[in-house]
């Protein structure tokens, strides 16, 4: 992880369409979280809830991209939800918890093969990046010093 990293696009042309670039950034944020990922046992089921997981596209890419069933629910706020049923059992307002809806993707084994081939490229391409990120930094903090003087 590296607090200077960008987003940026690679490999585009004059052909790139629209929804290239739209995919390009969900499959980008679906490599990070193949990032964030290892270390841990492989396999199980990947929990996601929030504003992104109202994206069947984005879920199926994540399943693609980490091999991994992913589960969403239609609920947005599942913290404020467990708040209010806990709450409700504590007072004997709620017998048992309610069923939640779920929906589950289900990684293509094509699809997660290719993403797989081109992991290394993405890991690549960031560490190349690395220093093109500290450069940055390095510059707008100077011209930030040089407005204040």
């Amino acid at each position: 992880f590296s607090p200077e990293a960008r987003a940026g696009y690679f490999g585009i042309s004059q052909h790139t369409t629209r929804a290239e670039l739209l995919r390009a950034v969900f499959e980008g944020l679906a490599y990070a979280i193949v990032d964030s990922l290892q270390g841990y046992p492989q396999g199980g089921e990947l929990y996601l809830t929030g504003g992104g997981a109202a994206s069947a596209t984005w879920l199926q890419i994540i399943a693609d991209c980490t091999g991994r069933t992913v589960v969403s629910s239609p609920f947005n706020e599942l913290s404020a939800r467990g708040a209010a049923i806990l709450a409700a059992r504590s007072v004997d307002a709620l017998s048992r918890y309610p069923a939640l809806e779920q929906t589950r993707y289900r990684p293509h084994p094509q699809a997660h093969s290719r993403y797989a081939a081109l992991y290394p490229v993405y890991r690549l391409l960031r560490e190349q990046m690395l220093p093109v990120w500290q450069a940055r930094r390095e510059a707008l903090q100077r011209i930030s010093q040089e407005q204040r003087i």
